[in-house]
């Protein structure tokens, strides 16, 4: 992504592959992407789509700087239903340094279009964790919110377990 607050970026993943120990995107084991780093030049929402793409896309926004231990912000494989563009709202924190991955569902390759839109705005802090016996998605850790907005978070017991409630 560049440095101005709305553009567009335009490539192929036609021969691009996966990385050895490469996260799956939105849950997807894909195959050709292609990524994009972006620093936050302050708090705020960082908008992204696949919209123009020639294929069905992943779309995923991560922290960290080794693909091995990547920390997942946000993914998406259809933005809707009967679409097979992806659409994140991505609240991120000034100064930080973000990963953007864009994939083929299953492999798909094409013409890849990534358009970003990013507004400063306050943001909350929601600390989000699992105990044993259970997961969480966005996986556990501390994630920016836009005040007033609505954040899904979703809740997976392991196999013999029961989800209780929140906490």
């Amino acid at each position: 992504v560049c440095s101005s607050d709305l553009g567009t970026s335009t490539t192929t993943n036609a021969a691009a592959s996966k990385e050895f120990n490469e996260p799956f995107h939105a849950g997807n084991q894909g195959g050709r992407s292609v990524w994009w780093s972006w620093r936050a030049p302050a708090d705020g929402v960082l908008t992204l789509d696949t919209r123009g793409s020639s294929y069905d896309t992943l779309l995923a926004v991560y922290t960290g700087n080794r693909v091995y231990s990547l920390s997942e912000v946000l993914s998406n494989d259809d933005a809707a239903q009967n679409t097979r563009t992806s659409k994140l709202l991505a609240g991120v924190r000034s100064n930080v340094v973000y990963r953007i991955a864009v994939d083929g569902f299953a492999g798909a390759s094409g013409s890849t279009v990534l358009n970003y839109e990013f507004g400063p705005t306050n943001l909350v802090l929601l600390t989000v964790a699992a105990t044993e016996g259970g997961s969480v998605s966005p996986s556990a850790g501390t994630i920016a919110v836009q005040v007033g907005s609505l954040q899904t978070i979703r809740a997976t017991p392991s196999p013999y377990f029961d989800f209780t409630g929140w906490g």
